[in-house]
């Protein structure tokens, strides 16, 4: 579990008057399934990205993922999803658009 803050960088009191954003991340492993969700809360702000470009980097990943889905969809299906998976590192990296929306993000590998 954890949280990014961001605002404009301009002013002190940008928490105060909720011209900033929270994004809010979570993490399950339960058997072979890894569960990530994404979700922001908060006001707008000068600058406030339309989209965040989200890079994940999972380390001890042995094998690539067998599935892998955001909000239920196939990764097939979302053509900015990006996926590296490097054996011999043992990492897997996923790049991907984020508009701000609640979402989720579900790996399954026999392997994490």
């Amino acid at each position: 579990r954890g949280q990014l803050y961001d605002d404009d960088g301009t002013r002190f009191a940008s928490h105060q008057s909720g011209a900033h954003e929270i994004v809010d991340f979570h993490s399950r492993h339960q058997g072979d399934s890894l569960t990530l969700s994404f979700s922001r809360r908060g006001g707008d702000y000068a600058g406030r990205p339309e989209q965040r470009r989200i890079t994940l980097v999972l380390h001890q990943w042995a094998e690539a993922p067998a599935s892998i889905r955001i909000d239920g969809q196939a990764a097939s299906q979302r053509p900015e999803l990006q996926i590296d998976h490097d054996r011999r590192a043992r990492r897997l990296t996923l790049n991907f658009d984020w508009r701000g929306d609640a979402t989720t993000l579900q790996l399954v590998s026999g392997t994490p």
